[in-house]
This record gives C-alpha cells, sequence and structure tokens, in this order.
C-alpha cells in the first residue's frame, strides 16, 4: 500500500546555485592592478635632482666610490662686459646618498661634452667646445681668452679650479683617466683625429694624429687608451666606422652595416666590445649594433627603438646596455642573448647615461636640466 508524501515534487533538472566566489571574478583586475602599480614604481627614481641652471645635461660620470654624481650642462645665459650673450658650461656634483648639491663649477661657453673622474676620486676633469667672449679679467691681462676648446680640473672635495689646461680649436670629444693618473683626450677638426695627453702640470702632449676620409660624426675611446672608433661617411653616402689603433695609428678594421648617421658609440668596460646607435627617424629603424672589436665582426643587431638613438651606456659587467631615445624611454638590453630586458619610461628625453661602478645604480639627464637616479640592481 502506497503512502501519500507531502513533499512537493522537484523538476528533473534544477537551476544549480554558482558555486565561484564573488572576490574570484575580480581577480583578473587586482592583477592588472598589482602589475601596473609594480611597473610603475619600477619606472620611479630614485631621486630627481633638479639643476638650477636651465641648460640640458649632455655629460655624465660618477666617482669610483660611487658617491659623487658630476653632471655636464650647457644652456645656461650669461654676459661679457659689453652685453653679448653666451651660453655658459657648468659641472655639477651631487651627494648621491643625500640627493644635494655639492658644489657649482663654472666653465667655459658652448658644450661640456665630456667629464671624467681621477682613479682615486679626487680631481673630476670637465672639456667645454664652443666659442666664447673675450676675457678681459686682469690675470689675462686683457688679451682674449685662446683656450677656446680647454679642460678644466677641479678639487672634488673643495670644488677649487685647480688648474685649466689650454686646448687647441678642435672639438673635445673624450677624457680617459688612465690608472698611471695620465688623462687621455681625443680631438676632432673636420676629418682630423687627434689623441694627446697630459700630466702634472703640463699641457696637452700629442700622441698621434689621423687623417679620416670624410667629416667626423663621432668618436670614442677605448678605456684602457689603445683603440680609436671613428663615426664618418665613406664617399659622402655611406656611413662606416673605423677602427684605429691609438698608438701607430694603422687602421685595423672599417666596419659597415649601418643605414643612417651613427653619432652614438661607445666601448664596453673590457674593451673588446663596440656599440653603437644611429639618428634614424621614423619610419627607417633606430637600430644599435654590437660589434667585436677584436675581429670587426658585427656581434648582433638590437632593435626595438622606434625613435632616434639619443645616447649609450654600457654596465660595468659588459652584460647590460642602455640607450636614451628621443621618444622619452631608455632601453636596458642583456648583450649575450641581445634581448630587450627593460624599458623605462624617462619622462624626457635621455642625452647622457651612467652607471655606478657595482652597475646597481643608473643616471640619466637631458633636455629639462632634471637628473634621475634609478636602481637597477
Amino acid at each position: 500500500m502506497a503512502f501519500p508524501t507531502t513533499e512537493t515534487p522537484q523538476p528533473l533538472y534544477a537551476p544549480q546555485r554558482s558555486l565561484t566566489p564573488l572576490w574570484l571574478l575580480g581577480l583578473p583586475i587586482f592583477l592588472l592592478l598589482v602589475f601596473w602599480l609594480a611597473k610603475r614604481r619600477a619606472d620611479s627614481p630614485l631621486y630627481t635632482l633638479r639643476s638650477h641652471n636651465s641648460g640640458n645635461v649632455v655629460s655624465l660620470a660618477f666617482s669610483p666610490d660611487g658617491k659623487v654624481l658630476a653632471s655636464g650642462t650647457v644652456g645656461a645665459s650669461d654676459s661679457d662686459d659689453n652685453g653679448t650673450s653666451w651660453e655658459g658650461t657648468e659641472v655639477q656634483l651631487w651627494d648621491t646618498q643625500t640627493a644635494t648639491l655639492l658644489h657649482t663649477l663654472k666653465g667655459r661657453s658652448g658644450e661640456l661634452k665630456c667629464i671624467a673622474f681621477s682613479p682615486n676620486g679626487r680631481v673630476v676633469a670637465g672639456g667645454s667646445n664652443g666659442t666664447a667672449p673675450v676675457d678681459t679679467d686682469s690675470e689675462n691681462n686683457g688679451r682674449a681668452d685662446e683656450s677656446l676648446f680647454s679642460i678644466r680640473l677641479w678639487d672634488v672635495r673643495s670644488g677649487a679650479l685647480l688648474r685649466v689646461i689650454p686646448g687647441t680649436r678642435a672639438e673635445i670629444h673624450t677624457l680617459n683617466f688612465l690608472p698611471n693618473r695620465c688623462l687621455v683626450t681625443l680631438h676632432s677638426l673636420n676629418n682630423n683625429v687627434a689623441l694627446g695627453k697630459t700630466r702634472e702640470p703640463g699641457q696637452i702632449q700629442p700622441i698621434r694624429h689621423i687623417k679620416d676620409t670624410d667629416s667626423i660624426n663621432a668618436l670614442a675611446l677605448s678605456p684602457d687608451g689603445n683603440t680609436i672608433a671613428c663615426s664618418t661617411w665613406e664617399r659622402k653616402e655611406v656611413p662606416i666606422i673605423h677602427l684605429w689603433n691609438a698608438q701607430t695609428g694603422r687602421l685595423l678594421y672599417t666596419l659597415r652595416g649601418h643605414t643612417d648617421m651613427v653619432p652614438n658609440m661607445v666601448f664596453s668596460p673590457d674593451g673588446r666590445m663596440l656599440a653603437s646607435g644611429v639618428a634614424a627617424q621614423a619610419p627607417n629603424p633606430s637600430e644599435i649594433k654590437l660589434w667585436d672589436v677584436n675581429s670587426g665582426k658585427l656581434i648582433t643587431t638590437l632593435n626595438g627603438n622606434r625613435a632616434q638613438v639619443t645616447c649609450l651606456a654600457f654596465a660595468p659587467d659588459d652584460k647590460t646596455l642602455v640607450n636614451g631615445s628621443s621618444d622619452d624611454t631608455i632601453k636596458l638590453w642583456d648583450v649575450p642573448t641581445g634581448q630587450l630586458r627593460r624599458t623605462i619610461k624617462s619622462g624626457t628625453e635621455m642625452d647622457a647615461l651612467t652607471f655606478t661602478g657595482d652597475g646597481k645604480t643608473l643616471a640619466g639627464g637631458g633636455t629639462d636640466s632634471i637628473i634621475k637616479l634609478w636602481n637597477i640592481g
């Protein structure tokens, strides 16, 4: 006998309740937010050093211990006794631990293109390029200053000018302090390359004079002072790079492969590689090439810059290369693989980049007279 039931009959296919927690629905958005914040933090500099000079930062160098950063600027307005306006240069020394300005060192007119610290970090040298007004101070007895392309040496601790090394009318491209404290200089005028050196208290003594094929776009000197890289033109049509033996003046290799002007070159710290970057405008690629200095062969081509390459720098371990770009970014490349490791939004066009000796801090300066320091290591 069947007994009646009081339960309500259930449909065969009843709708099921969702077992997904609501917080899981927002997980992708949360992860994207975390990634965005991490990326923004990675692009944020450790310090931003704001120069009182309204000019561009065109050169940077860390002291050997990384505690002092020297920046070279151009664009500070000044005038001579006749009221003639001219562009002054300054070297500014910064304490990297407190982000404070230590000294402002006045230079000559034009562009302070290169800065170098002595091996013990006690002296900083700066080379000025450009024309200057007539110097009518008492020390010069009212005569015009002929050292238009001069080198100045300052004491890092006090900021005092130690001496001025008279130059020539040839543009100064490079200042290198060798381990023996000898200061080596690299100059160019039209298609002539001049290598010189100086020791206390003498003037620049010529080492080597080289006549290249055409007008010179850029020069670089290997850290040991033995190899010169010269960017020029072949028959005024094809950009080439010549590698010269700095001691003998012998042409070692001619590097071909770029399709546009090469205004940026830098040797790796061990001197075995040369990086060269072009100044191509869109839609042409702004490539960077890595060359083997000992063989003259191309190692690899780094593609990924959509805008003009403005500066180059190697990390001390030779494994990282960075470049500034006119699209306000900095790119970090893995040298062994040739892969792009990281892109930093610098916020301005960088014209100078440099690493600390341990490779953990990168400094960049550019068109807005602001210097930024990033943690890389």
